[in-house]
């Protein structure tokens, strides 16, 4: 059975992810992301990033590792 799953590639805005892309389900968007990097302020953490209310996908704060938004 074939995928029918709709990606989209989006830009993070602001952070330590600035620049970045990174895919997401066009049908089904998440409310956020937390995305891991060696570039947050905890090692082994993430850095989470939400939409904006125009649509652009901000940075909003770092997580440590293990710590669920």
């Amino acid at each position: 059975m074939a995928d029918t799953t709709r990606w989209t590639t989006i830009t993070l805005h602001q952070g330590p992810l600035d620049g970045s892309t990174t895919r997401i389900r066009t049908h089904a968007p998440p409310r956020g992301l937390a995305i891991p990097s060696s570039r947050c302020t905890y090692p082994g953490g993430t850095c989470w990033y939400q939409p904006d209310y125009e649509g652009r996908w901000v940075w909003r704060h770092d997580l440590p590792p293990n710590q669920t938004r």
